[in-house]
């Protein structure tokens, strides 16, 4: 069943059946534990998790870096790694002037992230613009109704096709037409509100995540609905600091369906709000870091590079990162109230406690990929991959 354009009550429905369907299964099979590849984040899989939360059914999941080719193991995205978190404070109390060693490729990555954005550009975001190279943009509002007008014709010449099967092409090929023009009304519009931005004013950059996804939710938990984070903020920074808020550069691409999650009444809530002013998509993530008092974000990968390069990160969910120093869990008025107080004071960041959380990260993760997509970086082998990974389950669970 494809939710996505079904009725609020069918919703309803769905998701009542989810979670009899689960319940039913852990009651018969009484499983020990529940192992996940990654955070869950579609509707089965979490209602399965949220079950056995309640039900007092460990669950054992990975939670992958930015450190290329490792991720380790948590029991609940929620409260992360308690092994890392204990590591890292032992770390920073006994070895404060001991050297940090790295793997080459941490270390590669870490250099690649104080230089240029082109230089540290995340490898997903890579192969997604090489695939749009390939597959083109948006496109204009002609040239979509055109593939559309081709589709129908398609499926009507097509006589060897049933009745049902026809109208169920059409019905997809109709709603992802839809959805790119939506997505180009969405681009227009925030295009509009976008204005140059001037970076010589105190500021706290917030960058926007790409929805639907799991780093909004659920691992935002409430401020997966981002504009409650622009709004904290807007109320509790200094009545002459800016909120500069911008778009992810993937958000409007023919590979995010933007329009099942945002909408223009979403942007011009955040556009209204005080203080905060629209960035144009031209500029990018180094170029708002650099200036900022801080950055701000729900769980994305901006919160890592502001403090490798040396700026406060203000993060609203839950992310692998959590526990570096240079970052301000604010889930609350209160935390996020104490992180602008900081701030304003002069928060510094130590460059050696970041690479000595890289260093933590790195000794208590496995080495190797939990995507396909992963897959193209050639870490390991695909049979030494599994060996890594099963040997990681084996050893975190016993």
């Amino acid at each position: 069943m494809c939710i996505r354009d079904r009725t609020y009550y069918d919703r309803i429905s769905w998701y009542h059946s989810q979670i009899m369907y689960w319940k039913g299964v852990l009651e018969y099979f009484r499983p020990d534990i529940v192992v996940y590849r990654i955070t869950p984040h579609v509707s089965h899989d979490y209602a399965l998790y949220a079950l056995c939360r309640i039900m007092n059914i460990p669950t054992v999941m990975f939670e992958r870096t930015n450190l290329p080719g490792y991720q380790y193991l948590v029991r609940s995205f929620e409260e992360g790694s308690e092994i890392i978190r204990r590591a890292y404070t032992n770390a920073l109390e006994m070895d404060e002037l001991k050297e940090v060693s790295l793997t080459p490729e941490t270390a590669s990555h870490l250099e690649n992230l104080s230089k240029t954005y082109a230089d540290a550009i995340p490898f997903y975001l890579k192969h997604q613009f090489e695939s749009l190279k390939r597959s083109g943009d948006i496109g204009g509002s002609v040239p979509i109704l055109f593939d559309a007008a081709k589709d129908f014709v398609k499926a009507f010449l097509n006589k060897r096709e049933d009745f049902d099967r026809r109208s169920n092409f059409m019905h997809k090929k109709y709603h992802k037409k839809m959805g790119r023009l939506k997505r180009k009304k969405l681009l227009a519009h925030y295009n509009s509100l976008a204005r140059p931005v001037n970076l010589s004013v105190p500021y706290v950059f917030v960058a926007l995540q790409c929805e639907p996804e799991r780093s909004t939710c659920p691992a935002g938990n409430v401020f997966g609905n981002q504009y409650l984070m622009i709004d904290m903020l807007s109320k509790l920074v200094p009545e002459d600091w800016k909120i500069y808020v911008k778009e992810h550069v993937s958000q409007f691409k023919v590979y995010q369906a933007a329009e099942r999650a945002k909408s223009i009444d979403f942007y011009n809530m955040i556009a209204s709000m005080p203080k905060v002013e629209m960035v144009p998509l031209t500029y990018t993530s180094f170029d708002l870091i650099d200036r900022a008092k801080a950055s701000a974000t729900v769980s994305g990968t901006v919160g890592w590079e502001s403090v490798v390069r040396g700026k406060p990160a203000l993060l609203f969910g839950h992310c692998w990162y959590n526990d570096c120093k240079g970052v301000f869990v604010t889930h609350t008025v209160e935390d996020c109230k104490k992180a602008i107080g900081a701030i304003e004071n002069g928060h510094p960041i130590n460059l050696n406690e970041v690479k000595r959380f890289a260093q933590i990260v790195e000794s208590f993760s496995v080495r190797g990929y939990i995507g396909k997509l992963y897959d193209l970086e050639n870490i390991v082998s695909y049979e030494e991959n599994v060996d890594n990974l099963a040997r990681a389950i084996h050893e975190f669970t016993s």
